[in-house]
């Protein structure tokens, strides 16, 4: 070989190296070309983690991967920074699907994906019932309503369904001679020993005290409730006390004495060992729980005294059914917080950090951590959003008319959510069936047709 040609050739070499080596480089540090904006490019990467383990995880139609043996979670990396879309399947649950934006030099998450299944199963508990209310502590107290009384039965949640030859023994039966009535609320103490009963009839609403304690049961309504009693709530601390509104003071019972606590109240929240409570003036107030005054919060009224005071993100809230406020401490005022829809309900997730607004026909979150993006829409429907429950920290279960459908939070790209199918008996009645979300157990209550059902547990 001639040396001008082995010069030749080293030349070309050299000049490979400088065009292939800096290109080595660069994809070896996370680089790549974009031939769609024609210039080089960080990548990124999503990573993925299911509940239970996804049998496959599909990226942009073509990637496919699978989950270790021993892990629950696919990374992929050397991703262009722009929109992917990630599709997860399991043999008998619902794909999830996802449009997912990758930015340069970093991991996009999605790491809390609950997989459902197509078909739960669901197994019958009780038949005759009429309504039913789940205790802190996972035990049940049933009723049925005839024309002539209120029927109830109390038993733990394990025990159902009890064969007839056991009811009686394993459970506690109470009745209480209120003709026509039906059954408005039932709320627990903290304790899970009392329930207060609130029931309507033509006659006007009274309410009940419930004691797991006792086995013979008070059927004489409490003389110092009634239809223009508001906010009757237990103490969380005392099982034994009371307290409600009416005619705008905030009143306690304990051992049948009633004692007016704080005058000129017209809303009240126990938040540890004090009472928040607005005044007709529209002042929120701090008192002790003997109802002394210890300060007034805000030095600036707000317009209406009809508040709810709610509690979130160490943030003071007053909700009202057209408007939210939330306490500024650095003007010592109430500023408007923008409530997204109106007539709406607030439920605050189990870990704190997440609220969902919703009314009629429309679910909306708000995240804590993500205060400047605002609220995101997750669902509108022509049908009525009834109960609405949180099924984690991520997802919700409600009821939209007939349906019973389960939806994540993470509104990034696009909603997942599904209408699940419980394998019911039909029946005759025509209203909605009634759910709960029971996070103890992590199963779905249905009560449908006189007869309550329970799913498998839902959640991990």
């Amino acid at each position: 070989m001639k040396k001008k040609t082995r010069r030749t050739i080293l030349l070309i070499c050299i000049v490979l190296f400088l065009v292939i080596a800096p290109y080595i480089v660069f994809y070896s540090l996370g680089y790549r070309i974009d031939f769609e904006k024609m210039k080089i490019t960080a990548t990124g990467g999503i990573y993925v983690k299911t509940y239970p383990v996804a049998t496959e995880v599909v990226f942009d139609s073509k990637n496919s991967q699978k989950p270790s043996f021993f892990s629950h979670d696919v990374f992929v990396q050397s991703m262009l920074p722009k929109s992917h879309s990630v599709l997860i399947k399991k043999d008998g649950y619902f794909d999830y699907s996802k449009n997912l934006i990758v930015e340069e030099g970093l991991a996009t998450k999605l790491e809390n994906v609950l997989l459902i299944k197509k078909d739960i199963p669901f197994s019958s508990l009780a038949d005759k019932i009429n309504y039913f209310s789940i205790s802190p502590d996972n035990n049940v107290l049933l009723a049925n309503i005839s024309s002539k009384n209120v029927s109830f039965q109390y038993s733990a949640l394990s025990l159902l369904p009890l064969p007839a030859a056991e009811t009686l023994l394993a459970s506690q039966i109470f009745s209480l001679p209120l003709q026509n009535a039906s059954i408005n609320d039932v709320k627990w103490s903290n304790d899970s020993t009392r329930a207060l009963i609130k029931i309507k009839n033509l006659n006007g609403t009274y309410y009940y005290i419930f004691d797991k304690s006792k086995q013979k049961q008070q059927t004489v309504p409490l003389s110092y409730l009634s239809s223009n009693s508001q906010n009757v709530l237990f103490n969380p601390q005392d099982a034994q006390q009371i307290f409600f509104i009416k005619s705008n003071a905030l009143y306690s019972a304990k051992g049948g004495v009633v004692t007016v606590l704080i005058k000129n109240a017209t809303a009240y929240k126990i938040s540890g060992n004090n009472i928040l409570w607005t005044s007709a003036a529209g002042i929120l107030s701090k008192s002790d729980m003997a109802g002394k005054l210890a300060e007034e919060i805000n030095e600036k009224p707000v317009a209406q005294n009809k508040y709810e005071i709610f509690l979130a993100f160490d943030k003071t809230f007053l909700k009202s059914d057209n408007s939210l406020l939330v306490f500024n401490p650095e003007k010592k005022a109430f500023d408007d917080f923008k409530a997204p829809i109106d007539s709406y309900n607030l439920l605050l997730s189990p870990d704190g950090q997440k609220l969902v607004f919703y009314n009629g026909n429309k679910i909306y979150v708000y995240l804590s951590q993500k205060p400047k993006e605002g609220r995101a829409l997750l669902h509108s429907s022509n049908d009525e959003i009834d109960r609405l429950f949180w099924l984690n920290n991520d997802y919700l279960v409600f009821s939209a008319g007939n349906k019973i459908m389960i939806s994540e939070i993470d509104y990034r790209g696009n909603v997942n959510a599904v209408t699940i199918q419980p394998n019911l008996p039909p029946g005759p009645e025509s209203k909605s069936p009634e759910i709960y979300f029971n996070q103890p157990d992590g199963k779905i209550y249905i009560l449908s047709n006189s007869s309550l059902y329970s799913s498998e547990k839902i959640t991990q």
